[in-house]
């Protein structure tokens, strides 16, 4: 029975990824042609604002608007960030960042982890590496090379900030789907989840509300949890759901 469900779920995703992969690529070439204020597929005359270090010594590069003085050579007012156009970047999304001068394959890829009216923030894909003993020239020259990277991004605006290939991401989703048909709920790594997630039981099974106060009957592990934390905790561990998912974006905190 499990393995009907399985297939019969692989096969509506498949024919789901595709209608969503044709529509993405003709609102990308529509998008690319219209001279109008629509939202647009990239985000070009930026700057790098701001390099922090994320979670998981993950690089986070702030983007904003070059102020349209600057771009005239005169210098910036210092005022408030100029607004970024209107754009179709959301958290989570996967990006790569380009330099005027830069090649395709130098480009930095990274997901979005905050975005706002004035800034776009990118945590990058390369880490901050650190090492020690007999490796430490090799770790050395590897942040060297890093910190010459970022100041690269800082010094050569204009950047352009453009969504990473769908076709990339479709292919992924797809292999994914080709996995979990192949093996099921006999998976070696993922196979008990599959078999909660698909198994005919818990397709029937009703789906538990969060009592009103469950964040107050939950001692958790930090005392620094806020509310919205706390209910996620509590929605996870809630009798008759075998699994919660809590989704939190590089650089949310979560």
């Amino acid at each position: 029975m499990t393995d009907s469900i399985i297939r019969e779920f692989v096969r509506e995703q498949r024919e789901l990824l595709e209608l969503e992969l044709n529509s993405e690529q003709d609102q990308a070439g529509i998008d690319e042609d219209a001279t109008s204020s629509h939202r647009t597929v990239a985000l070009r005359q930026l700057e790098a604002s701001d390099i922090s270090v994320g979670l998981y010594g993950r690089t986070v590069v702030q983007l904003t608007a070059i102020p349209k003085d600057a771009k005239s050579g005169g210098a910036s007012s210092g005022g408030a960030a100029p607004l970024l156009p209107a754009h179709r970047f959301t958290v989570g999304d996967d990006v790569e960042i380009h330099s005027k001068n830069d090649k395709k394959s130098n480009a930095k890829g990274g997901v979005i982890s905050a975005v706002s009216d004035t800034f776009i923030s990118v945590a990058l894909f390369q880490k901050n590496n650190t090492g020690g003993g007999k490796n430490n020239n090799n770790a050395k020259s590897n942040n060297e090379e890093e910190e010459s990277e970022e100041d690269a991004l800082v010094g050569s605006p204009p950047l352009t900030l453009i969504p990473k290939s769908n076709v990339e991401v479709h292919r992924k989703l797809i292999a994914g789907l080709t996995e979990l048909e192949r093996h099921g709920p006999n998976h070696p790594i993922a196979g008990h989840l599959v078999e909660a997630l698909f198994s005919s039981s818990s397709q029937q099974m009703p789906h538990p509300q969060i009592p009103p106060q469950a964040s107050e009957q939950e001692q958790p592990y930090n005392d620094n949890s806020d509310s919205s934390q706390l209910e996620a905790i509590s929605f996870a561990l809630q009798e008759g759901r075998p699994v919660a998912l809590i989704h939190g974006p590089p650089g949310t905190g979560e």
